[in-house]
């Protein structure tokens, strides 16, 4: 089902951050997209393992997503008549661990999969994070060598100036 996958994932990466940090790794960041940036996002607001994070187009309203996406039809036919909130599921309910300014959201403002308005929302909640909005939609953006190589030295220079766990 959908739920233990989320919960597999959640799983697989937490367990990579502990043993990162029995190797004497103390810096450690994540880089999710889409759905792996919503995934992302609530891990770095449950585990102080996760010192950055960049989250590329995330899905930051998982209410919305169900509700109207097509790809969710089976999980919203799933849930009906079910009593279940869903609000928990979204970035906008959780905070960070990490400081705000180690934390890159790349916003693609083409995008009509992951809301803009949703994205907005719950960097503003967040403490207002850095956001890279780029001229694409949802998936082009990650064809884009400029998008990547700019993530990539975002990411390079956190994991580089923060401090080492003593």
């Amino acid at each position: 089902s959908t739920i233990q996958a989320a919960r597999q994932a959640v799983s697989d990466i937490r367990s990579m951050l502990a043993w990162l940090e029995r190797e004497g790794c103390s810096r450690t960041g994540l880089w999710g997209v889409s759905l792996g940036g919503w995934l992302s996002g609530l891990i770095a607001c449950h585990e102080p393992r996760v010192k950055f994070a960049v989250l590329c187009v995330p899905v930051a309203r998982m209410d919305l997503a169900i509700a109207t996406l097509d790809f969710c039809r089976p999980i919203r036919s799933s849930l009906e008549g079910a009593a279940l909130d869903l609000e928990q599921l979204n970035l906008r309910s959780h905070r960070p661990k990490a400081n705000p300014r180690n934390i890159l959201v790349i916003e693609a403002v083409e995008d009509l999969f992951a809301s803009r308005d949703a994205i907005e929302e719950f960097c503003e909640i967040w403490g207002n994070p850095e956001i890279h909005r780029i001229q694409h939609a949802h998936i082009t953006g990650l064809f884009s060598p400029f998008v990547l190589n700019r993530g990539m030295r975002w990411a390079s220079e956190r994991a580089l100036t923060l401090p080492l766990a003593k």
